[in-house]
């Protein structure tokens, strides 16, 4: 269940890891290979972004920034390295599901410029993200006779700055 993951940690994700980098991949099984590893990788954007609905619906809400600081420092190092793995895995395969020339020379180029060390580094720019997000979205002011925030905005900023020409009667 969706909301249960949000109580999950990298141990709760890892035996799926596990058992999809050691499952020996062959075009017999290649589709529920896939179709695995796309339930794991699912699991885990899933959880990040319900994270980062409740810090977004809620920037006061420090249990939800704590949680969101947590799957960024214990949960994502872990899951991007399995992850890796696995591309790496499917590209030794060098099998080539129909329909996947594009998504295997993406993952080819990812998987070239992969470095574990960069993990913390990811980490720590996604928390900065969330705390720039958290900053921005806690920010409002008065527009027309309203309060709305600085998001709420943005859409006017964006055409105060667009070029004339690209202004509908501009």
């Amino acid at each position: 269940m969706p909301e249960e993951l949000l109580t999950w940690e990298w141990e709760q994700f890892e035996p799926y890891a596990r058992e999809l980098a050691g499952r020996p991949v062959s075009p017999d099984n290649l589709s529920q290979w896939l179709l695995d590893w796309s339930r794991l990788a699912e699991c885990i954007e899933e959880l990040s972004n319900r994270l980062y609905v409740a810090t977004s619906q809620n920037t006061a809400d420090d249990q939800a920034r704590a949680r969101r600081e947590h799957f960024y420092d214990a949960i994502y190092p872990p899951a991007m390295d399995a992850i890796q793995k696995l591309k790496e895995k499917l590209l030794a395969s060098w099998l080539e599901p129909p329909g996947f020339t594009v998504a295997l020379r993406n993952m080819r180029a990812e998987a070239s410029l992969f470095r574990a060390e960069n993990l913390p580094l990811l980490a720590e720019e996604e928390k900065l993200v969330a705390q720039y997000d958290n900053i921005v979205g806690s920010k409002s002011l008065q527009w027309e006779g309203q309060e709305v925030t600085v998001a709420q905005l943005s859409r006017f900023t964006r055409i105060m700055t667009a070029p004339a020409a690209s202004v509908p009667g501009g």
